[in-house]
């Protein structure tokens, strides 16, 4: 049968080569990879929020990247529910990579929305160019949403 293709000789020198094993990306690892590669572009190209507010809108199409069903929002207050809601995300006190922060908008104080690209770094939509930049650190983001905004904020990480 198949052993008719191919003569004795042949199948004696044929030999099992392992292929190198495949290494999966996490949740969190692919989140980390979006949110960096999305530097210096605009991640709310669709405009449904102005780009001084697109923050909300822009993080959201980012997570819909490693979640192709997560809904687009554009207010900060929406994220912060939908991601208290989503069983895909665990809220944390410990500010790493991959996690998402929120410091949702209360009453006529903007809030904002970042994700961290590093343990202390967070990009974020920047108002002034509606670019994706690397414009926090998460001592200047609590300054300035706890602080000068009297936010509150939250972290939520992916649960892999």
């Amino acid at each position: 049968m198949w052993l008719g293709l191919y003569s004795t000789k042949e199948i004696e020198i044929m030999e099992y080569i392992p292929l190198p094993p495949i290494k999966m990306e996490t949740l969190q690892e692919k989140m980390i990879r979006v949110a960096q590669e999305a530097l210096d572009t605009d991640v709310s190209p669709l405009n449904q929020a102005p780009k001084e507010l697109s923050c909300a809108e822009g993080v959201s199409n980012l997570i819909k990247k490693v979640f192709p069903d997560f809904t687009i929002t554009t207010g900060t207050s929406t994220l912060f529910t939908q991601l208290k809601n989503d069983k895909r995300f665990k809220a944390t006190l410990t500010p790493s990579i991959g996690c998402v922060i929120v410091s949702p908008r209360i009453g006529d104080r903007a809030g904002h929305t970042g994700i961290f690209i590093t343990n202390d770094r967070v990009a974020s939509n920047d108002s002034k160019t509606g670019l994706w930049k690397g414009n926090y650190t998460f001592d200047s983001w609590i300054k300035t949403f706890k602080y000068s905004r009297n936010l509150h904020t939250y972290l939520f990480e992916i649960i892999n």
